[in-house]
């Protein structure tokens, strides 16, 4: 069972112990408002004050207890709201993302004409022409939206690494001359021009450095395991190959344990002949 069964299950509990109190209390209320020694109560009245006296003398008697009821309503509620809040913040996220997202669709469509732009303009200090300006703007202004949210916790950093470091770290190591140069052009009004933009691509930047050396560590730690490469160590001698002993050689042939040559061969073919008393060039008699 999940924990969101189980808090459910929990407040339902509680609903029920909740409104069961309630009853009994509003009853009494109204039971010893009429007068409770009066005949005109009914018997219903009677038993609520009467459930209610057993019930606070049932509290009264174990302290401990409704001091730890207490405490669980409190948790579980503390707990709601907390999961409440999470699940909130994430909507919240998830829209934020999805905002973003479909914006980059529509900036995407000048990203190569602004990166060869500001290629241009870190070598000769200028740009082409007015459109491709705005369309550098258009790129900077964009992430520095993006910067803005997440540096005001509206959407998390480790999101927007996912999806858009790449092309955010590219395009903010091609334009940081630009920046700095539209700010220095703007005077005492530039110096906020892009800053979230500016302090957001350095931490998703920490964040790519730190998933690179998690990844590299988890590759030896693989490589390791497989036995690809061996810990470091001093170099240690690797033995020759096997070499055969010569007493175990069988007498007929002494090169067993290499590939017999053509001659080799021929001499073993003629010794066999021998043995058998024929010559090469006689047949064997039937």
């Amino acid at each position: 069972m999940d924990t969101y069964r189980i808090v459910s299950r929990l407040q339902t509990l509680l609903a029920i112990l909740v409104t069961f109190l309630l009853g009994v209390i509003v009853g009494s209320a109204v039971a010893l408002n009429g007068g409770l020694a009066g005949t005109t109560l009914s018997v219903g009245f009677q038993t609520t004050a009467a459930t209610l006296r057993m019930s606070l003398d049932w509290f009264q008697n174990h302290s401990a207890l409704s001091v730890a009821l207490a405490a669980l309503a409190g948790g579980i509620a503390v707990a709601q709201l907390r999961r409440n809040y999470q699940q909130d913040r994430s909507t919240a996220m998830r829209d934020c993302l999805w905002h973003f997202l479909d914006r980059w669709d529509k900036v995407t469509v000048g990203y190569e004409q602004a990166k060869d732009a500001l290629k241009l303009f870190n070598n000769m200090a200028e740009l082409p022409d007015q459109a491709t300006t705005e369309t550098v703007y258009g790129l900077l202004n964009f992430f520095d939206s993006l910067g803005r949210m997440a540096n005001h916790h509206h959407i998390d950093d480790d999101i927007t690494w996912f999806y858009f470091h790449d092309d955010a770290h590219e395009l903010w190591e091609l334009a940081e001359k630009y920046v700095t140069s539209e700010r220095l052009t703007a005077g005492d009004l530039g110096i906020t021009w892009w800053q979230d933009y500016e302090s957001w691509v350095v931490r998703i930047r920490r964040i790519e450095d730190s998933e690179c050396k998690k990844q590299k560590k988890r590759a030896e730690k693989s490589a390791r395991r497989r036995g690809l490469t061996s810990p470091p160590g001093p170099p240690t001698s690797q033995p020759g190959p096997p070499t055969a002993n010569p007493a175990l050689r069988p007498a007929h042939w002494p090169n067993m344990y290499r590939p017999p040559q053509s001659t080799e061969i021929i001499e073993l073919v003629q010794k066999i002949m021998a043995l058998n008393k024929l010559k090469p060039s006689t047949k064997p008699k039937v």
